[in-house]
């Protein structure tokens, strides 16, 4: 996880570093808002245990 204090020692991101980042979140953000919490779990379980 990048803690926003390690910026203070002259760390600097990248713009594809920071576009990447902002795609997962809006990706998260859309399916949070498409799935209710059964289905998500759902999924995860069939995903995680095939059996």
């Amino acid at each position: 996880m990048y803690r926003l204090d390690d910026n203070k020692r002259g760390r600097k991101e990248s713009a594809p570093a920071l576009l990447a980042g902002l795609s997962i979140l809006l990706n998260t953000l859309t399916l949070l808002a498409d799935y209710t919490p059964e289905e998500l779990a759902h999924l995860a379980m069939v995903v995680f245990n095939p059996l």
